[in-house]
């Protein structure tokens, strides 16, 4: 993690654009791409990372912790057919009828 206690922030100008530490619920589902009702499923699982209190109603999710649990998924894997000379189920289909 960053260490940034010894960062300078006076060069910083009023209205100055900064991009976000933190998320709320529905940004963090649409940073990591999906609906908010699948990224409740997957912080429940686990699979996403459960949010920080910044006061007694207000919840954020880290964009670093976000990140590391959208690197830490797996990757899609296409399907394997390991004998070509039978088919698949949709060309048996087909043929039947």
């Amino acid at each position: 993690m960053n260490d940034l206690s010894n960062t300078d922030f006076s060069r910083l100008k009023a209205g100055a654009k900064l991009l976000p530490v933190g998320l709320r619920r529905t940004d963090a589902a649409a940073f990591v791409g999906i609906s908010t009702s699948t990224f409740d499923f997957m912080v429940n699982e686990g699979t996403m990372p459960k949010p920080r209190t910044l006061g007694r109603n207000c919840k954020v999710w880290s964009v670093s912790d976000l990140m590391q649990a959208f690197e830490d998924l797996p990757y899609d894997q296409p399907a394997t057919n390991t004998d070509d000379d039978e088919g698949n189920d949709w060309d048996v289909a087909e043929e039947e009828i």
